[in-house]
């Protein structure tokens, strides 16, 4: 038996019910003809025509109220689409805006309707837990000796056996190592993530570098255009105690209540070329995290460094300022790891392929290496030309 497909919009449903009123009329005539036979009843010729008439007045302005407003969303779509089209022509063409920029003018504070659950300004704290108080006070979250010493050396031991230096470079290097999933996606820690952020979330960046990163003072949320960071967090995870000489990693507490920096305003002050580079953060660094250095003197916030012991988890907020800091002893090793998650819906969105793990966490396939690795190289060739300034 065929399944009748229903029909979503209110001009066809509002027809529809216009037809099946008139042919149950005509059934109910065809009844008591057929009950009390055609020379007994005297029926109403002119009813059929009437209901008829009605329906097909009900239809039309149905249709007509149909075709106003899909002319309406038309029109709404071609000025969506002009001003889409704008933005890229003045994002592509634009000469970079100079001087050093102030953190204002890289931030805007997200509206209401755009924070994430634990952001909203008029929450019952009262329905939160002691993690989720602390990580809407505080912007970060850290929970001590989460991941199993089993799972940290054994994914240590797979990490230090390889020997490429451009092996942390590529975010999708959890695909190439199981342990490294196991670490990332361990079902508490994948638990606490999605009771943070309030929704499903999927793993799609890992950095495995075991030395600093030396990225300077950002927010992740710049990192994609638009809003889709709004569900998102990074985790630092200690695969063994953290020497405070090997360059910890550093955050402001509360920071993540700070307007939020943009990647759309950001690019104002990259050339057109740099803006369409993958590496286009690190280019951008330079003048971001001397924004970031600004804004933590004026206001005098507190900077804090990580010195966690193995298995020690710190989640941070997507708005959340840290940075890699430089080691005093540049021959030490920094025994992390760093798993970044967003939403399940703004990935799948983005059109991003899932996989399930048996204890239930999610990663997003990765098959982008090779373009990962020329983008940075591109960004590379950028400051050797000398089209940019190299951080000192």
């Amino acid at each position: 038996m065929q399944t009748r497909t229903d029909r979503s919009t209110p001009v066809q449903q509002g027809a529809d019910a216009a037809q099946r009123a008139l042919r149950a009329a005509r059934r109910q005539i065809r009844k008591v003809r057929e009950q009390r036979g055609a020379s007994e009843v005297a029926v109403d010729k002119s009813e059929p025509s009437r209901l008829e008439r009605i329906g097909n007045e009900v239809e039309g302005r149905l249709t007509d109220k149909g075709r106003r407003d899909r002319e309406r969303l038309e029109r709404e779509l071609a000025a969506a689409q002009d001003r889409l089209a704008i933005s890229d022509l003045i994002a592509t063409t634009r000469p970079a805006r100079t001087a050093q920029p102030s953190f204002d003018d890289l931030a805007l504070a997200l509206p209401p309707d755009r924070r994430g659950r634990l952001d909203v300004d008029d929450l019952d704290e009262t329905t939160l837990d002691d993690d989720e108080r602390a990580f809407r006070r505080d912007g970060f979250l850290i929970k001590p000796g989460l991941i199993p010493p089993e799972l940290t050396s054994a994914y240590l031991a797979d990490r230090m056996a390889i020997d490429d230096d451009q092996f942390s470079v590529w975010g999708g290097s959890y695909m190439a190592v199981a342990t490294m999933r196991d670490v990332c996606l361990y079902p508490p820690l994948v638990e606490l993530v999605e009771k943070l952020i309030g929704q499903p979330l999927a793993l799609f960046l890992t950095l495995s570098g075991l030395r600093s990163s030396r990225r300077e003072w950002h927010q992740d949320f710049y990192l994609h255009p638009g809003y889709r960071n709004l569900h998102y967090c990074a985790v630092w995870i200690a695969l063994d105690d953290v020497h405070p000489d090997s360059g910890p990693y550093e955050y402001v507490p509360g920071s993540h209540r700070l307007p939020t920096l943009r990647k759309e305003l950001v690019d104002e002050w990259l050339t057109p070329e740099q803006r369409a580079a993958i590496g286009a953060p690190r280019i951008a660094e330079r003048f971001v995290s001397a924004a970031c250095e600004g804004v933590i003197r004026d206001r005098g916030l507190e900077v804090r460094q990580l010195r966690p012991r193995r298995g020690d988890v710190f989640v941070w907020h997507h708005s959340l300022l840290h940075q890699g800091s430089r080691p005093n002893d540049p021959s030490l090793v920094r025994p992390g790891l760093i798993a970044h998650f967003n939403s399940t819906t703004t990935l799948e969105g983005n059109n991003k392929t899932l996989e399930t793990v048996p204890g239930g966490g999610r990663y997003v396939i990765r098959n982008d290496q090779d373009a990962v690795l020329a983008g940075r190289r591109a960004a590379q060739h950028l400051v050797d030309a000398g089209r940019v300034t190299p951080n000192p």
